[in-house]
């Protein structure tokens, strides 16, 4: 909507100081005359706006000029507190993201403008991976309404049949998007991707008293880790392998160093299961040796002898 557009514009100049409508253009995604036709409305509206020409030249607003219009919606303050633009993506926010940022920088004083900027301009944090997480969130937007409205859902997760939740909160583990919500009084996470139906239902979220949403999560994620399978085993490698070993995921070192500035060590190690404790043996073989337990010699033994069974007799 152009009353949108001209408070932006408006955010923009504040923050800016003097700004080109080329410049304009390009971050309110507009055409130069569009520009061109909203700072005059702005002229008209008594805002003490003026041009310079030349090179360097461009739009500014009078000195000592303020508005007072650098309040935040509700969508602007949530998308800067989720931060960064994959996210606020996931949840449509793009838009209020940045003109949260434009009122953000309208509202600092002068001497600390051009230090914001510099700061944008040298620093930009991506928190996504190198690759999509390829998950489909068809019904992340009806979910997110539901936890800000507080109401309840009639939701399909997988293949399992209706349920009705009570939502009450979102949370993002990496890229994943995970909702909390109440099922007959349990309290359980659910992850958005696999909602294959949701709907929203006129009643109220029954929300547990207390409840706090980082310290349900933080204690979810310790009791799932507890649950997780291990597997232990000494290993004995040479040193310069074990700078690699911590790099591996699934694999634990338990003990370091021993300082002894040998060219082999034992180590302690804890493997999320034994087929990863295999898979890492094998394709060190034959670095790393095996102390214990037996199962991990057996079964390393064991896949090496099949591997040897397969290629025997063919030609070179």
């Amino acid at each position: 909507m152009r009353s949108e557009r001209l408070l932006r514009l408006l955010m923009i100049l504040q923050a800016a100081g003097r700004i080109s409508v080329k410049q304009l253009s390009r971050r309110l995604e507009v055409s130069a005359r569009t520009v061109q036709r909203d700072l005059e409305a702005l002229c008209l509206a008594g805002i003490p706006l003026y041009a310079e020409r030349g090179q360097g030249g461009g739009w500014q607003l009078s000195e000592g000029y303020r508005t007072s219009l650098t309040g935040m919606n509700r969508r602007e303050l949530l998308s800067l507190l989720l931060g960064g633009e994959a996210i606020a993506g996931d949840l449509s926010l793009e838009g209020s993201l940045q003109s949260a940022r434009e009122k953000l920088f309208a509202s600092v004083p002068a001497p600390y403008r051009q230090a914001l900027h510099e700061f944008q301009e040298r620093m930009h944090v991506d928190g996504a991976g190198w690759f999509s997480s390829g998950e489909e969130l068809a019904f992340l937007a009806p979910l997110q309404e539901a936890v800000f409205s507080g109401k309840q859902i009639l939701a399909r997760y997988g293949s399992s049949e209706e349920r009705i939740l009570h939502p009450l909160g979102l949370v993002l583990k990496g890229r994943i998007w995970y909702i909390v919500a109440v099922h007959e009084t349990q309290v359980r996470s659910y992850r958005a991707s696999r909602f294959t139906d949701v709907r929203l239902l006129f009643d109220d979220v029954q929300r547990p008293a207390g409840f706090d949403l980082a310290s349900y999560w933080q204690a979810s994620l310790t009791d799932f880790k507890k649950r997780l399978p291990e597997f232990h085993a000494s290993i004995r490698l040479p040193r310069l392998l074990l700078q690699e070993l911590r790099r591996r995921p699934y694999v634990h070192l338990l003990t370091e160093d021993d300082g002894s500035g040998s060219s082999h060590l034992q180590v302690d190690v804890r493997f999320d299961t034994q087929q990863v404790a295999v898979e890492t043996v094998l394709q060190y073989a034959p670095e790393i040796d095996v102390v214990s337990p037996e199962s991990l010699k057996f079964e390393v033994k064991r896949r090496m002898e099949v591997w040897l069974s397969q290629y025997s007799g063919t030609g070179c």
